[in-house]
């Protein structure tokens, strides 16, 4: 009788987990934006497929980069998964976590220059600098 309830309980734990959405890298949900209408404060809606969270950091860091606010061209935008934890742009003398790892790839134009942006499941942004952005992106 108990090992009976004992693999019921398991069964139904089993299903339920199964039930659940996943999440998205870095444990982001697209659907929940800090702003109510999902853009940030220029007006600027994440690309489709992007969660908020990913866009409203990428943005913080390229108003950084170009000392202050712009208004990026998306030149593309997706989810990828990398080959190593080196987001498939790799620094000399780094090492990194030998495992796929779920992300994005943002490559955004600003008055002519490209910035290429990836972000692992840490969701923590990285610019790749020197990544392959000859031949029109």
């Amino acid at each position: 009788m108990i090992f009976r309830f004992a693999t019921l309980a398991f069964l139904a734990f089993t299903l339920a987990a199964c039930g659940r959405p996943a999440a998205s890298p870095g444990g982001t949900d697209s659907a929940a934006a800090p702003s109510p209408s999902g853009r940030t404060s220029s007006g600027k809606a994440a690309p489709e497929g992007i969660p908020y969270a990913v866009w409203a950091a990428i943005l913080a860091d390229l108003e950084r980069e170009t000392d202050g606010p712009t208004e990026p061209e998306v030149v593309r935008a997706e989810a990828v998964t990398w080959n190593d934890g080196s987001l498939g742009c790799p620094e000399a003398g780094q090492s990194y976590t030998q495992a796929l790892v779920d992300g994005y790839q943002l490559i955004l134009e600003v008055d002519g220059e490209r910035y290429d942006y990836r972000v692992g499941n840490a969701a923590s942004v990285k610019l790749c600098e020197g990544g392959p952005l000859e031949g029109g992106g």
